[in-house]
């Protein structure tokens, strides 16, 4: 009917509504003539007017047009003012908030037009308008920020349902988790959104999400996977005529080649890239990375005059269009050039304006988990600073830099100060040392060679160690040993012998006088118990037989324990709950296990809940701050994907039955020690720089002095024996460590099969506390006999 009726109101909403349809699907030309040459009703219609400016501007907008589109836009705002029309000012105010480059002008667009939608009660306008206060936050970096503002619009477009806005709202999360460096899940995420913008028909979308999980594999070390998805992605967009993304993904094939040192490959495209670039509408989000590729591959072949102009034009391109991720490669990129140039000075000041730029981005992240996969995603520059200190024999600084950048989080909630950047001191370490009579060992592994520090009262040394990957072979190959219940005393595999020649045999002169070893591990060494490292010599023994050891997530942490009147031991107990899912089927060992630990402490200094009343809520309502000791005997699940989401499994109440690691963390408690007598319960995933995240290091937080849990299963009959020996020790004025070490002691000494490293290997002291040293004295170390 319409089709006799060409200048009905009808016909032109019809013929607006094909080309909308035409435009969503990026078929811009097929749309043109639609919008250039409108029905007369449409110019007309004062409804239908600001709607055909608008089409004409998205139409712009596809043409690479920004200026022209915004100016449309204008006009279409103040026509669909006059009109009264809500809906559709709302609907302009989000085209044109996407297309204003002021972050405040923008941010106030696409709020405007989410209060219209609220007030109208229009769903789909208020995803749309959330998901773009989500995208002008990701377009500034602030990737945590607008993390929460794409989780609105994804759970309204899956209430609507709308496809098109799940879709969106997918990739732009996977964007922000992988920015994040949660390469995982983003790769999860880009994989959905990738499927629906194939069956929606949205092929710009389609290659912007193809192309992104190309940059994870290539972070992940996939290259030919990289290389497959970059090329799918670069033909899309080719054929769809967006020479912004031929840019980008010719970019990122020159970032895959110059990984793997094809020159030539290399240089062909990055002046490809750079062509692309300048044609390109939104020149500004390609041409810093084109220039800062185009300055590593000079410098690489020895144009060291160009290289330099060219990565400092990148630093000047990433500041104007505010890309620190550029701007930090390109201070590194310098630093290289100039320290293979001996020109020290420059490198060294170089290295120090990457990690300030990477320093400001941490800062400016407002969510736990974001600062925690953060500093993993940014190692290498990390790595590649202290390997310089190291050459240049500035071994403090080089442990200043590396103990600086662990547990930042960590130490930030300890100290309470959230604004400010924690900062490592050497000095600290050396005094802690010395009032202890404690060996401080901090790990530092790296692709091209690794380092130890050995801290005491008398300064610092520090060991060059093998690559990561030989040490990492060696933790598999003693991780694997154990989990099969082999004993590395007398089993062929001599994994146990090799990592303790490697990790503490150039420091054994050193040990022997020590009163405690505290350790910070570093990579796959979290997954690594010292203690069950194999001492060769006339009488092989395992080294927990020589040492006291606990862990420390950072140097930064450490203190020297207060000294003054111990505390009267108060034991709070959570544990034995009912079954609250078939996942975690009862364990019989529990009754058994908080029986007698209870049993040590006199019915007045101790609380003990179990079966119903083993819940998170109460657990917090029995104002655990009054105990020096609390004590958990369940199940805990460790998250991988998002450590704050580990748990330890209670009873059920109210709909619930977790009390999570981010519930911890927020608590404020002083207990003297911890427990988490649980599988993985210090979590089952290290993050470079944080270390492992689980309940050790939440209950550190919320202000624990020192945390058993275990890092790897734990076996139902060797708990309680570890257990009720621990806290007997502990109760009778043992450290935590001491009495940690003596009941793993008395397994290893029994007879049975508990006597495997197995059975008492699990459980690990993490502290933030080196104790004064009552029974021995400070050590000596044999300094200028020990090999540097």
């Amino acid at each position: 009917m319409c089709q006799n009726l060409p200048d009905s109101t009808w016909s032109g909403q019809f013929h607006l509504l094909k080309a909308e349809i035409l435009l969503s699907q990026t078929r811009t030309a097929e749309a043109r003539p639609l919008l250039e040459n409108p029905p007369a009703a449409t110019l007309e219609s004062a409804r239908l007017k600001p709607r055909l400016l608008m089409d004409q501007a998205e139409l712009k907008k596809q043409s690479e047009q920004p200026d022209q589109a915004r100016s449309l836009l204008s006009q279409a705002r103040d026509l669909a003012q006059q009109a009264g029309d809500e809906s559709l000012l709302a609907t302009i105010e989000i085209k044109r908030g996407v297309l204003l480059s002021d972050f405040d002008e923008a941010d106030a667009a696409f709020r405007r037009a989410l209060d219209i939608a609220t007030r109208q009660r229009d769903a789909f306008l208020a995803a749309n308008a959330s998901g773009n206060l989500g995208y002008i936050r990701l377009h500034h970096f602030r990737y945590d920020e607008a993390i929460p503002w794409f989780e609105a619009a994804d759970r309204a477009a899956q209430n609507i349902p709308s496809r098109l806005v799940h879709e969106k709202a997918l990739g732009n999360l996977g964007w922000c988790y992988f920015r994040l460096g949660q390469l995982d899940r983003a790769r999860e995420t880009f994989t959905k959104a990738e499927a629906l913008a194939s069956e929606i028909g949205l092929p710009d979308d389609l290659q912007r999400w193809l192309g992104n999980i190309g940059s994870i594999y290539k972070e992940q070390g996939d290259l030919s996977k990289a290389v497959s998805y970059y090329s799918r992605a670069f033909d899309i967009a080719l054929r769809l005529g967006n020479q912004t993304y031929v840019a980008a993904w010719l970019a990122n094939l020159t970032d895959v080649y110059i990984i793997q040192a094809n020159w030539d490959a290399a240089e062909n495209l990055s002046h490809r890239a750079l062509a692309a670039a300048k044609g390109a509408a939104d020149s500004q989000l390609v041409e810093a990375s084109s220039t800062l590729y185009s300055g590593l591959i000079a410098s690489a072949r020895g144009r060291t005059d160009e290289a330099d102009a060219q990565l400092h034009e990148a630093i000047r391109l990433a500041e104007r269009a505010y890309q620190p991720n550029v701007s930090w490669e390109a201070h590194s990129g310098l630093a290289a050039l100039y320290r293979k140039q001996n020109r020290l000075t420059a490198a060294d000041r170089e290295y120090a304006a990457a990690m300030h730029v990477l320093d400001l981005e941490w800062l400016a992240l407002s969510r736990d988990d974001s600062k925690i996969t953060f500093r993993a995603y940014l190692a290498r520059i990390y790595q590649e600073y202290v390997a310089f200190l190291s050459e240049q024999k500035q071994k403090e600084k080089a442990l200043e830099v590396a103990e600086s950048s662990r547990a930042r989080l960590l130490v930030q909630k300890l100290e309470g100060r959230t604004s400010v950047l924690p900062r490592f001191r050497a000095v600290d370490a050396v005094r802690v040392a010395s009032e202890t009579g404690t060996v401080l060992l901090s790990y530092w592994l790296a692709p091209e060679g690794s380092y130890l520090w050995v801290v005491g009262p008398k300064g610092i040394l520090q060991f060059s160690l093998p690559p990561e990957s030989e040490i990492a072979a060696l933790v598999d190959q003693q991780s694997k040993a154990i989990q099969d219940l082999q004993d590395p005393m007398t089993a062929g595999n001599d994994a146990a012998r090799k990592l303790y020649r490697l990790l503490l045999g150039p420091v054994e002169p050193l040990l022997h006088s020590a009163g405690q070893v505290l350790i910070v591990p570093d990579g796959r060494l979290h997954e690594l118990n010292f203690e069950t490292l194999v001492v060769e010599g006339a009488h092989p023994h395992y080294w927990i037989e020589d040492a006291t050891v606990a862990v420390v997530p950072s140097l930064s942490v450490l203190r020297t324990a207060a000294s003054g009147q111990p505390r009267r031991p108060r034991l709070l107990i959570i544990g034995d709950p009912l079954p609250a899912d078939p996942a975690f089927p009862p364990l019989s060992h529990l009754k058994t296990e908080i029986r007698e630990i209870a049993a040590g402490f006199p019915e007045s200094d101790r609380a003990v809940h179990t079966g119903a009343q083993a819940y998170a809520e109460h657990f917090r309502d029995t104002d655990p701050r009054t105990f020096t000791a609390i004590h958990f005997a369940a199940h805990a699940t460790a998250n991988d994907e998002s450590p704050l989401n580990s748990a330890i499994v209670l009873s059920p109440h109210d709909g619930r039955y977790k009390l999570y690691v981010s519930d911890v963390a927020d608590l404020h408690l002083d207990p003297d020690v911890v427990s988490i007598s649980a599988c993985r319960s210090a979590g089952s995933k290290a993050y470079s720089g944080e270390g492992l995240i689980g309940f050790a290091w939440a209950f550190l937080e919320a202000g624990a002095h020192n945390v058993v849990a275990g890092i790897w299963n734990v076996d139902d009959a060797a708990a309680p024996l570890v257990m009720e020996q621990f806290y007997k020790e502990w109760h009778e004025g043992e450290s935590p460590a001491a009495s940690l070490r003596n009941a793993k002691l008395k397994l290893l000494h029994s007879t049975g099969p508990l006597r495997k490293p197995y059975y008492w290997g699990p459980f690990e002291v993490f502290t933030r506390q080196a104790m004064r040293q009552t029974t021995r004295s400070a050590m000596d170390f044999p300094w200028r006999n020990s090999k540097r």
